[in-house]
């Protein structure tokens, strides 16, 4: 076998396709039969053994060598080197065809005097050649998926299976999910749009070919012979702003959140991953209304960049302009996606940007916050950084703040202790420092106290515990600390399965909406066990609720968890403290009922909603004027 297919070999156009094969076992034709055929390399100019084994299943199924078999019995038995097509697939191949494209592609074909549709009916089909200038087969089989497989010709599925299916040819067809959304946001028809893309690369594709141009790079040619080396890949122009799937996602990204946006300026912009449950939803809400009540609902824009959630609007002020960033941007690179939050800002042209624990937004900051500090005021809203298995510290605070501390405006922080921490980290100079605001949640007045009961005699305790089940708030101490208190209940909620051992005197009771919907004035203590946090408003919200607490000094819980009023643990894992502590509470429960109802009055004097707005707008107030740049919306 091998003697027979070296005598046939083209040995230097094999080394042509592969280099590496000069160094293998037996030389070049041997490293053909051993893994080139099945790699869809050619022995010579004019045999294709992925060709000759299609229009051959037979041989194919022998599992022998195409080369071999065409050389040793093939040519006796009258077998082509090419597919001859179908009448029907011959038809449309030709209306489609572009000789000249296909001469110019591909200089071999118009070397060696082959009629170019010939040899595309017969070999070029297999050898996955370009019938034109338009049609696209790396796009194609990402549309067609699992119907193409991938020893296919995918020039030939399309036309037998895929154009009746509606495939796009290519990115700039009409039936192109990504072109038509494109075309639908810049107000044009996709199908005549697809039209004037076609014939404008074709115009294009015809001045390479013939006329001024063309003599121009046949006189360069003859200065630097590589010109014409590289003129095939020129053959198929990228039409702007449609070259490429990234510029056309991207723009369609913008486009799409500035018509979410109403196409018109705001005031002030607030950026957030998401809204869901959880404090930094429902503080960003907070911070929201009180920029509506500054400038005006209609002025303020919301963009949520993390997901496509977006619940508890009722926490938001009505009239505001809510942009699902997310969703725009689905499919594009980081990188790409921060362009994109780039050119929104740009283009609504805001007084001040509110970067509520958006990672894009952070990402953003990092690329691009030097020319967007010019153009707007930029402010940041932190909580707590972020501990991972091994211990190491991450989260904004960590990561992204000493980053772009130059650049921003102000930072608020929701703690105390957060701000002393980024100080000593960081030896924040006095003008750094004064960009950081202690802004205190505050308690909401409306919550009544809860009426808490007088445990009937024999009754086993109730002690609560609500939360996400997640590694931050240590599910582990408080399955260690039910095992420790047999006698008493344990009602959780965030989730309909616990993630560990549920011990017997635990009750799950799934998720909430509100604090409002949990039965507490049933509860004798509640229970908080976060590793790391800011000031959380559930602890807020229990503390004014007037529930006796008992939780983890971590963070910023400690202005919460007041000496003498609740009960903190100063060890995360100390498990007998947290049992002494709510030991405490259940066997003096007329006591601590006493400090949990001025715990709450202390919460509701000092975490006012009026202080809260006046620290706000004061930093407003003392921001910069905003640079009189001009920018394009």
């Amino acid at each position: 076998m091998a003697g027979l297919v070296a005598a046939h070999f083209d040995t230097a156009f094999y080394l042509e396709q592969c280099p590496e094969a000069e160094t293998h076992a037996g030389g070049a034709a041997q490293h053909y039969l051993d893994h080139g055929e099945a790699e869809g390399l050619q022995p010579t100019r004019d045999f294709s053994g992925i060709a000759y084994l299609r229009q051959n299943p037979d041989v194919a199924a022998t599992g022998m060598n195409g080369f071999y078999h065409y050389l040793a019995f093939g040519r006796a038995e009258g077998r082509e080197l090419g597919h001859q097509p179908s009448a029907d697939l011959d038809r449309a191949i030709s209306r489609d065809f572009d000789a000249d494209f296909y001469l110019a592609r591909y200089p071999d074909v118009a070397k060696a005097g082959t009629d170019p549709l010939t040899h595309f009916r017969r070999r070029g089909l297999y050898e996955n050649r370009l019938p034109n200038a338009h049609f696209d087969p790396q796009y194609y089989r990402r549309a067609a998926g699992a119907s193409l497989d991938a020893s296919q010709s995918a020039y030939q599925h399309f036309l037998e299976e895929g154009r009746d299916r509606g495939l796009p040819e290519s990115m700039t067809s009409a039936d192109a999910p990504i072109f038509r959304r494109f075309a639908q946001l810049n107000g044009w028809e996709p199908e005549a749009a697809a039209v004037a893309v076609r014939d404008r690369r074709q115009a294009l594709i015809g001045s390479l070919l013939s006329g001024p141009l063309r003599q121009q790079l046949e006189k360069l040619e003859q200065v630097d012979p590589l010109v014409m080396k590289s003129f095939g890949s020129g053959l198929r122009p990228g039409i702007s702003p449609v070259r490429n799937e990234a510029v056309m996602l991207q723009v369609s990204a913008i486009l799409e959140a500035q018509q979410a946006a109403q196409r018109r300026p705001a005031k002030a912009v607030v950026v957030l991953p998401w809204s869901h449950l959880g404090g930094a939803s429902k503080l960003a809400g907070m911070a929201t209304r009180l920029l509506a009540d500054r400038f005006g609902p209609d002025e303020i824009a919301v963009i949520h960049t993390e997901s496509a959630e977006f619940e508890y609007s009722q926490w938001f002020p009505e009239g505001i302009r809510v942009i699902d960033l997310y969703t725009s941007c689905l499919g594009l690179p980081r990188k790409q996606q921060s362009r994109v939050l780039l050119e929104l800002l740009r283009s609504l042209r805001p007084e001040l940007v509110l970067n509520i624990n958006s990672r894009l937004c952070w990402e953003t900051f990092q690329n691009f916050g030097k020319p967007l500090s010019n153009e707007t005021r930029l402010l940041a809203y932190m909580f707590c950084g972020e501990k991972d298995a091994r211990g190491h510290w991450s989260g904004y605070p960590i990561s992204s703040y000493h980053t772009v501390l130059d650049i921003l405006n102000g930072v608020f922080v929701d703690n105390h202790f957060l701000k002393a921490e980024l100080s000593e980290r960081y030896l924040l100079s006095d003008p750094a420092l004064s960009k950081l605001t202690v802004l205190e949640t505050p308690a909401d007045p409306q919550l009544a106290q809860v009426q808490l009961r007088q445990r009937p005699e024999g009754a086993r305790p109730a002690i609560f515990w609500a939360g996400r089940f997640a590694r931050q708030k240590r599910l582990d101490l408080v399955e260690g600390i039910a095992l420790r208190m047999p006698d008493c209940n344990f009602h959780v909620w965030g989730g309909e399965a616990w993630p560990g051992n549920k011990p017997d005197n635990m009750m799950l009771h799934g998720t909430y909406q509100d604090l409002a919907e949990l039965p507490l004035q049933d509860c004798d203590v509640w229970l908080y066990t976060a590793e790391w946090d800011g000031v959380p408003n559930m602890l807020i919200e229990i503390a004014t609720l007037g529930v006796p607490l008992v939780g983890l000094l971590a963070g910023g819980t400690g202005e919460v968890l007041l000496p003498d009023l609740a009960v903190g643990v100063a060890e995360i894992d100390d498990i007998d403290a947290y049992v002494a502590g709510l030991r405490q509470i259940i066997d003096h429960p007329e006591q601590a009922a006493a400090r949990a109802a001025r715990l709450r009055q202390t919460m509701l004097q000092k975490r006012t909603p009026g202080a809260y707005a006046r620290a706000l707008n004061a930093v407003i107030d003392q921001l910069p004027p905003r640079s009189p740049v001009e920018v394009q919306p």
